[in-house]
């Protein structure tokens, strides 16, 4: 049997090293777990905006709001379909890989699908969140303004039904 070279103990030592210390499968769970809360807590946060029934009829464009309202969901679900099936690629991974090996090759090209799946997030749904949103924030100006008119109405009526002393 032959003496391994200065050189080669040297890479392999080197690769035990990176192994040990890379946590590139991690980093793909960690980056999986931001993106599905993300979608998953816009998804939520419209939802319970939506859910406001004092607001509904402070709502202008309520034909674009109940299209915009499908497309977070029909858009949110396809995003997250797509962002389960880059997760599906290392679900079964743990921990790092090796220099120069396959697995490193792959791990970054998950990421890369990763970063292509937040372009399209950052490109299709987050504006139509900020818009229902905005939409929500204007809906409950609108409705304040009315409460706060309401108010104000009440108290001059009352203030003339209410005799004063002179």
């Amino acid at each position: 049997m032959t003496k391994k070279s200065q050189g080669r103990l040297a890479r392999d030592e080197m690769q035990k090293q990176h192994k040990a210390g890379s946590t590139c499968w991690s980093d793909l769970e960690n980056i999986y777990t931001a993106c599905n809360n993300a979608i998953v807590n816009a998804k939520q946060k419209i939802h319970d905006l939506y859910s406001e029934k004092y607001v509904r009829p402070f709502l202008e464009n309520h034909k674009e709001i109940a299209v915009n309202l499908r497309g977070i969901t029909d858009d949110g679900n396809r995003l997250l379909e797509s962002l389960n099936s880059i997760r599906a690629k290392h679900i079964d991974k743990k921990g790092g890989a090796e220099v120069d090996s396959q697995e490193l090759i792959e791990s970054l090209q998950l990421s890369s699908e990763y970063e292509q799946w937040q372009s399209q997030l950052e490109l299709a749904f987050l504006p139509t969140v900020e818009y229902l949103i905005s939409e929500f924030s204007a809906a409950h100006n609108r409705y304040l303004a009315a409460l706060k008119a309401q108010e104000e109405n009440q108290a001059q009526a009352q203030a003339k039904q209410t005799p004063q002393n002179t």
